[in-house]
Formats: structure tokens, sequence, C-alpha cells
């Protein structure tokens, strides 16, 4: 959410649209936000996966994505977010016409 409100704040002047993704919200809005052709989607894999599961016709947007960020990857790329990645990247471009960042803060040893 915090990531969400920096950039609905840093883009206000500029009609920059945001959709914010995550459980415990409504799906209906989210999805409708979505429609609405935002130019940043914060997410969370686990909604965004359902969201398109659901209400395909709501994401087509999502297939001119020319970056999708993964923050806290070392968690993102376990096997319990699979699934939902699967899903998120199906929607996605294909990765020669999208650009893919992964980061971490954690430091662990090899």
């Amino acid at each position: 959410m915090q990531i969400a409100e920096q950039f609905s704040a840093m883009g206000s002047n500029v009609n920059m649209k945001t959709a914010l993704i995550i459980g415990g919200q409504s799906m209906i809005e989210q999805s409708n936000s979505l429609k609405n052709n935002p130019d940043f989607i914060i997410a969370t894999p686990g909604r965004l996966a359902h969201i398109i599961e659901e209400h395909p016709d709501d994401v087509k947007g999502l297939r001119r994505v020319k970056f999708v960020v993964l923050d806290e990857a070392d968690r993102l790329l376990t096997d319990s977010f699979t699934d939902h990645l699967g899903t998120c990247f199906q929607a996605f471009p294909a990765s020669e016409k999208r650009q893919t960042l992964l980061f971490t803060a954690t430091v662990t040893d090899a």
C-alpha cells in the first residue's frame, strides 16, 4: 500500500493512474480499476491471479505491460507462489517484449 500511495502522490499532477490489487478489498472495484488501463499496477500475486482467472475480460490491458517488478523476490520465487506467478505471467506479454526486475533486501549465506 505504501508504494501505491507514493505513486498516486507523485503522479497526481500528470494524470498518472495506479491500481492497487490486494486481498481484503473489493475484487469488483479492483477489476474495474484494471479495466481503466492504469499506468502502474501494484499487486499481490494471489489477488492478481484470482482476478485474471475470474475476470479475464477486465485484464486484457495486461498484454501491454512493459515492466514487471517483483519485490521480495526471494519469497515470491518459492514454491508457494509458483501457480499464482504462472497465472500472472501468462497474462503478460512474452519475455522478449517486457522487462522483469527482481529485488530483495534479504542476504543469505550461499
